[in-house]
């Protein structure tokens, strides 16, 4: 069992809150904490900790692994066609 004291503000919206979601307070709560646990373990995967930058290449292509070649060809191809 956890206490919080919440600052008079905070405890205001997060009522609001519930009361938009039409959920308890405690439920707001405990998906906050779980959500900020998550983003902030120190045991993450270097595959977790570089997530959001895979696959953010300029061309917003995701097939750059599996067509490299052709597409490096084309590339190629046009630039010398000219």
């Amino acid at each position: 069992m956890l206490t919080v004291r919440l600052p008079e503000k905070l405890e205001r919206d997060l009522k609001n809150q519930a009361r938009t979601e039409k959920t308890a307070k405690s439920e707001i709560v405990k998906r906050a904490i779980q959500e900020y646990l998550l983003n902030h373990r120190t045991d993450k995967t270097p595959y977790e900790l570089g997530a959001e930058l895979f696959g953010s290449g300029r061309s917003g292509r995701n097939d750059l692994s599996r067509n490299y070649k052709q597409m490096l060809t084309e590339s190629l191809n046009d630039k010398h066609t000219h």
